[in-house]
């Protein structure tokens, strides 16, 4: 919403960070017409200054700093930073703090190639993404593990075309509804713009790895001013390159990690032709011991026949992106204009890995649609060709013919605005209607077919000791493609104006209603549902909603020095009930030089149509049997290592999240060109939507929980059970269910300060510093535990930081940037450190769980000289700094993708040329 033109101009408070970055446009004009060379009195000339939208607000503002704490990034900082995605550029913010998914492997799982943020720690879920004031569409993911099945993927959104991003560092239910507990991510993409730009970038580090390729052009015809309208369009090209992790050693590490010292080495007994092993007991489908390398081993090694899977596996996909933006603007009349926006993404992300593989001691097992456990175990019976033995033999292989294992996730996003607004009396209104659309298609290639491969083995057909034909890997093996469609259909109408008069001016007023409409369905492959598959998770959904919003705000000028706001919605879902929201926020201008403000708000975040509607996810877990363990003494289930299938089951009578946020801070103009604020937060968050662990559900089972009584499946052979111990098999499946658990809090301090230096013929000198400390970050497994603090614990260091220059002298501009993260101790908050030494849980190993702080510095140099040509030359990391080594965060990886890079020296060349 916005003001009416009567509204009295006030005098901006805190010109730094955001003032400094919003543009305020200020227009003269003479109230009568007056010959050409005259010059009108000066009560005759009237100054209109132009209304703007902030974000965390239905009012279009004269004062640009609200209550509310804003961070403004323009196009300027996001060109600087050399940073190639939205992703990847909010990921470097203070204030985002872990959770978030980012698309460099295929770790994502049932998301991957998908990019996030997440503010505060509190998770993706819990921070809401808008593009141009409006919300998009969650990505067709059903994705348990980040964001807890809400995905808004940042890759969607087309880059060349954004004008700048607010993040809003406050709660907001009030204003935007479900998800804006830990803040709000506001992408504002350009609206208007003439002639034509190209630009081309290229980036890659000093050993010509992660190379990135990207090219943008935009065009606009038309002057609104003028003509009366304006089109504007752009279109990227984004392609990134694939790197292996073998060829990445640019992890800092001093502790000799098993795991992470395998990439030069050949270690894998998962191999080809393969290793033989037995059962300790005959007939308890146990093959465990060992029993000899297969002939024709190409590498030995201890007696075992090895396969260097690190020849294979990636750190980083190849990654194609296209996008495309058109945005057109007419007035109709004076009072009246319309405007329509539309944009198109196609992602595609390819991931490769090793050949899968077969381990006989741990049957693959999973599930049906009626939660009914599969195996299949790579046993080779007596009599088979390939079987020497008077024994049955369980063959530890990798499927080396099916080839490499290939992921292709494809994401399509498509996107329509069309509205008109204008004023109707004293009311300014807009009214709009949105489509949005998020397609997902994942392609997983060879993968065994159930019961075909069994056939294949019992007739001897499937040779294991030599090359097989194309006819035979088509019989045992196919290509899978699952799909996902999730869609938006929203109509709003908001208006705003004035009345009555306080002290400090006249009352400002802004309503609205929204209605939404949301689905999603995710239809996996017919082998899956048809459970052909060997061993292969899957999700689904299947589920709509209907959404009705009322939203009222009031700017309240109690006097010349203290604004007040007031503002309210109400959200009724058709699947759970509604919720209502307030907010309220006070600013007092306590000196000319010096402003103080406050805001209490209650959040809410909706079960998401993954949760709530009919939905299923399997998967597959790691468990510690403390049933077993005892007697078999099995490193594997003793050692947190055991494999299970799990069924992750939607729950029909779930609760929204509901949250308290409050801040308070100072907004200080130290002097005309230094500026500082200072905010404290606390936003406490409850009824969280989780679910338990499989290896929790397994201790509470064992434990004698009624809750767990049913949840836990074990292995029904006799000759597995423990002697004397009915139903003690090993664990086959474990079924979860969404659940509405504990909660959290989080509480710090932002910190900015920004400085402008005239260095008079010289140019100028722009200084900033930002800074988030986090207090605590405490957090409850259930309802009714206390709270824990793991703040410097689970992917929570207490600083984050950075500090910045820019001189910029005629042509040219310079710049550097430190970037901190602050050290971490890697717990689970209860005290236990979570790294693995070879196959042992431990609690302690000297300096292995404090993730070290990790210090770089960029530098950018740009040049405009050349007639209608600026080129551009960012170096990111200029001192090479290695990441810190976080085994605990990704063992293969080595580092914590949430706040480092292995990238070292990092170089982006661009240049844009300005057609005419």
């Amino acid at each position: 919403m916005f003001f009416s033109s009567k509204v009295l101009v006030r005098n901006l408070v805190g010109a730094g960070f955001i003032s400094a970055n919003v543009l305020v446009s200020v227009h003269v004009f003479a109230q009568q017409t007056a010959p050409a060379n005259s010059v009108p009195p000066q009560s005759a000339v009237i100054q209109k200054v132009e209304k703007i939208e902030v974000t965390g607000s239905n009012l279009k503002r004269v004062d640009a700093e609200t209550s509310s704490p804003i961070t403004i990034i323009n196009a300027a900082d996001i060109k600087r930073s050399g940073a190639t995605s939205v992703q990847e550029l909010l990921s470097n913010l203070p204030i985002a703090v872990g959770g978030a998914l980012n698309d460099v492997s295929a770790g994502n799982g049932f998301a991957a190639g998908a990019a996030t943020v997440a503010l505060r720690g509190l998770g993706s879920q819990a921070t809401l993404t808008l593009l141009n004031g409006r919300r998009i569409s969650p990505a067709a993911f059903n994705d348990p593990n980040t964001g807890q099945s809400v995905i808004t993927n940042l890759n969607s959104i087309p880059t060349a075309a954004i004008e700048r991003i607010e993040i809003l560092r406050d709660g907001a239910s009030a204003i935007y509804g479900s998800d804006a507990i830990a803040g709000v991510v506001n992408i504002i993409l350009r609206k208007d713009f003439t002639g034509a730009v190209g630009t081309a970038s290229i980036s890659q580090n000093a050993d010509n790895e992660f190379r990135i390729k990207q090219i943008n052009v935009a065009f606009g015809i038309g002057d609104l001013a003028a003509d009366k309208f304006n089109v504007f369009g752009t279109y990227e090209r984004f392609e990134r390159e694939a790197v292996l992790i073998k060829q990445e050693d640019n992890v800092d590490s001093n502790w000799t990690n098993t795991t992470f010292l395998q990439r030069q080495s050949v270690l894998s007994s998962l191999s080809y032709p393969g290793n033989y092993y037995r059962e300790a007991r005959l007939g308890s489908g146990l093959f465990a011991t060992f029993v000899a390398a297969r002939a024709g081993c190409p590498t030995v090694i201890g007696g075992l026949c090895r396969y260097n899977q690190w020849d294979d596996l990636e750190q980083s996909g190849k990654t194609q992106r296209d996008t495309a933006y058109v945005r057109g603007t007419i007035d109709i009349r004076p009072s009246l204009s319309a405007f329509g926006e539309a944009s198109f993404s196609k992602t595609v992300n390819t991931f490769t890995g090793a050949p899968i593989s077969e381990n006989p001691a741990t049957p693959t097992i999973w599930l049906t649609n009626s939660f009914q456990p599969l195996r299949f175990q790579l046993v080779l019976p007596v009599g088979h060709p390939e079987n020497p033995y008077t024994f049955p033999v369980g063959l530890r292989y990798r499927w080396v013919d099916l080839g490499r294992s290939r992921d292709i996730s494809t994401t399509k996003d498509a996107r329509a605005v069309a509205g008109l607004k204008g004023t109707f009396g004293a009311w300014d209104w807009e009214s709009a209607v949105l489509f949005n659309t998020s397609k997902a298609e994942s392609t997983t290639g060879r993968r065994l077919l159930f019961p075909e491969v069994q056939q294949a083995i019992a007739d001897g057909s499937w040779r294991f000791n030599a090359p097989n034909s194309q006819a035979q890997i088509d019989r045992i093996s196919t290509n899978f493609t699952n799909s996902g469609e999730s869609t938006s259909k929203i109509w709003d109408l908001k208006a705003s104006t004035e009345f009555g008069q306080l002290p400090g001016g006249a009352i400002a007023v802004g309503a609205g209603v929204e209605l939404r409409r949301d689905s999603l369905e995710i239809t996996p492959d017919a082998n899956i549902v048809n459970s052909r598959i060997v061993g292969f998770g899957a999700s689904f959904a299947d589920g709509s909603r209907k959404v009705t919003s009322a939203f009222v705000e009031f700017a309240l000028p109690i006097t010349k020095t203290l604004d007040a706001s007031v503002a309210g919605r109400y959200d009724k879902y058709s699947d759970y009930g509604s919720s209502t929201n307030p907010k309220f926020g006070l600013k007092w201008k306590a000196l000319p030089n010096l402003a103080l403000r406050t805001n209490y708000s209650t959040g809410f975040r909706a079960p998401s149509l993954s949760q709530i509607s009919k939905s299923a996810v399997r998967s597959f877990q790691q468990i510690t049997d403390n049933l077993r363990c005892p007697v078999t003494a099995d490193p594997d289930e003793c050692g947190g290592l055991k494999v299970v299938a799990a069924q992750i089951q939607f729950n029909p009578n779930l609760e929204p999240e509901k949250s308290k946020s409050y801040n308070f801070g100072a907004i200080w103009d130290v002097t005309k060109n230094l500026s500082l604020s200072i905010d404290y937060f606390n936003i406490a968050r409850k009824n969280e939507i989780d679910r338990f662990s499989s290896n929790f559900v397994v201790q509470g089972n064992f434990n004698g929980e009624a809750r767990f009584a049913n949840a836990v499946l074990r292995d029904p052979n006799p000759l597995t059970w423990l002697p004397g111990v009915p139903n003690s098999g090993p664990v086959q499946t474990v079924l979860r269910q969404y659940l509405n658990l504990g909660g959290s809090q989080v509480t710090g301090v932002d910190i900015d300060v920004n400085q402008k230096i005239n260095l008079s013929q010289w140019g100028k000198l722009t200084l900033n510093a930002t800074a988030t400390y986090n207090i605590n970050n405490k957090f409850a497994r259930e309802k009714g535990d206390p709270l824990v603090d793991s703040i410097g614990g689970v992917n929570s260091p207490r600083i984050r930081g950075n500090i910045s220059g820019n001189w910029d002298y005629r042509d040219w501009s310079f710049g550097v940037r430190g970037n901190y993260v602050g050290r971490y101790n890697y717990r689970d908050g209860f005290g236990t450190c979570l790294a693995y030494a070879g196959q042992a849980r431990i609690d302690s190993i000297s300096g292995l769980c404090q993730i070290k702080s990790w210090a770089t510095m960029d530098a950018n140099l740009s040049y405009a000289g050349i007639k209608n040509l600026t080129l551009r030359l960012v170096v990111r990391n200029i001192t090479d700094k290695k990441p810190p080594f976080d085994f605990n965060a990704n063992a293969t990886l080595g580092y914590n993708t949430n706040f480092h890079n292995p990238l070292g020296i990092y170089p982006t060349f661009s240049a844009s040329y300005q057609f005419k």
